[in-house]
């Protein structure tokens, strides 16, 4: 709710990756959580977990490259997801 909240205007927000409606919340949920994690604890195994699954996000959406910021990426994608399901 909070995520919902945080976008200014739902109307004026144009989705820079539709293709995000091919996850199911269960996935975004993941995909949130692994961000929270990779920005909480700071190690190498968190690193790994969200540098692949930013990668396997990147192959189901159909990315040739991962956009170097992938905080920024991931962020975006979290935000796309919840534009185009609510």
């Amino acid at each position: 709710l909070e995520d919902i909240i945080n976008i200014k205007s739902l109307e004026d927000y144009e989705a820079v990756y539709p293709a995000v409606i091919k996850f199911t919340e269960k996935d975004i949920l993941q995909v949130k959580e692994t961000l929270k994690r990779f920005q909480k604890y700071k190690n190498p195994a968190h690193r790994e977990a969200f540098r692949m699954m930013t990668n396997k996000v990147g192959e189901v959406l159909e990315i040739d490259q991962i956009p170097k910021d992938r905080v920024k990426f991931v962020k975006t994608i979290i935000r796309d997801y919840i534009v185009l399901t609510r």
